[in-house]
C-alpha cells in the first residue's frame, strides 16, 4: 500500500532533539525515573493522578473512534468502517456480510 519509505532516519532512530535531551539531563545528573519516584509520593493525590496520566501516553497507544458512515446505493446499503490508527492512518474494513436490503 503505498510507496515504500525511502531517506529519513532509520526505524528506530531517536531524532536530534531527543537524543539532545537525553545528554543534557544526563550531564547535569538528573535521571529523571528516580526523580519520579521521589517525587510522585509527596504530591497531593489529584496531582499525582494527572501525572500518571500524562506518563501513560507513552507508555500506551491513544486509541481513536471508529468513523462509521453509510451509503445508499439503490435498494442495498452499504456500509464503512474505517479503523485510525494512532499515526491517523485509515484501515478500510469491509465485509458483504454486512450489506443488509433496506
Amino acid at each position: 500500500m503505498g510507496i515504500p519509505k525511502s531517506g529519513g532516519r532509520k526505524k528506530g532512530t531517536p531524532n536530534k532533539k531527543t537524543v539532545d535531551l537525553e545528554s543534557a539531563l544526563k550531564n547535569a545528573g538528573i535521571d529523571v525515573v528516580a526523580e519520579l519516584g521521589k517525587t510522585l509520593p509527596v504530591l497531593s493525590d489529584d496531582v499525582k493522578i494527572k501525572v500518571l496520566i500524562e506518563l501513560m501516553s507513552f507508555l500506551y497507544p491513544k486509541r481513536k473512534a471508529v468513523e462509521f458512515s453509510e451509503h445508499n446505493q439503490g435498494q442495498t446499503k452499504s456500509i464503512s468502517i474505517e479503523f485510525v490508527g494512532s499515526d491517523g492512518r485509515r484501515s478500510p474494513f469491509r465485509d458483504s456480510k454486512l450489506k443488509q436490503p433496506l
